[in-house]
C-alpha cells in the first residue's frame, strides 16, 4: 500500500515537496491574518468589555499583511513554476523541430535553476543518436546511388540496373517498415 501511494502520488519528491511547503506557508500566512482580524473583532467590537477603542492601526496592518501575501505568493509560485513551465515548453519546441526533422544544431541547455536541467544530457545524446543513424542510412543510399551511376556510366546490362534499383527500393520499404514500427 506505502509503495502504491509514494509511486501515485510523489513523483519527484524534492520538486514536490517544496511545492508543498510553499502552498502550506501561503495558507498558514492566510490563517494568520483570519486569526488576528477575528481576535481584533472580538476584543474591539463583540466582546464589549473593554472600552471601544479607535484603534485602526491593526486593521491597516491586517490589510498590510493581506495584500503583501497576495503579492508575494503570485510572486513566488510564479518564480518556482518558472523553474518547470520554462524548460517544458523549450522541450515541446525541440521535440517538435525534431518530429519535423530539424534537429537543434548545438548542445541543448537549460537555465541553471530549471529544477530538471539533468535532462539536457540524455536529450542531447538522442539527438546524435539521431544525426547518427541519419547520416548512416545517407552513407547507405550514397552508395547504391553511387554504384547506380557507375552502372549507367559504364554502360551496364539493363538487368543490373534494374537489380541496383531493386535493391534501393527494397531499402526503402524496409525503412519506411522499420519506421512504422517504432511508431505504433
Amino acid at each position: 500500500m506505502g509503495r502504491i501511494f509514494k509511486r501515485a502520488l510523489v513523483v519527484d519528491g524534492g520538486y514536490q515537496i517544496r511545492q508543498a511547503v510553499v502552498v502550506i506557508i501561503s495558507n498558514l500566512l492566510i490563517a494568520l491574518g483570519v486569526a488576528g482580524l477575528l481576535t481584533w473583532f472580538y476584543l474591539m467590537e463583540w466582546d464589549g468589555s473593554i472600552a471601544y477603542n479607535h484603534d485602526h492601526v491593526a486593521p491597516v496592518l491586517l490589510a498590510g499583511v493581506v495584500v503583501f501575501v497576495a503579492i508575494a505568493v503570485p510572486f513566488f509560485s510564479f518564480r518556482r513554476s518558472r523553474e518547470l513551465a520554462g524548460m517544458m515548453k523549450k522541450m515541446k519546441w525541440l521535440l517538435d523541430d525534431a518530429a519535423a526533422g530539424k534537429l537543434p544544431e548545438q548542445q541543448v541547455r537549460f537555465r541553471r535553476s530549471d529544477y530538471f536541467g539533468h535532462l539536457a544530457e540524455p536529450l542531447n545524446k538522442c539527438f546524435e543518436q539521431i544525426r547518427q543513424r541519419q547520416a548512416g542510412v545517407d552513407a547507405c543510399y550514397a552508395d547504391e546511388l553511387s554504384a547506380l551511376r557507375e552502372l549507367l556510366i559504364s554502360g551496364g546490362d539493363y538487368s543490373q540496373v534494374v537489380e541496383c534499383l531493386d535493391r534501393l527500393i527494397e531499402q526503402l520499404k524496409s525503412r519506411e517498415a522499420d519506421q512504422c514500427h517504432a511508431s505504433v
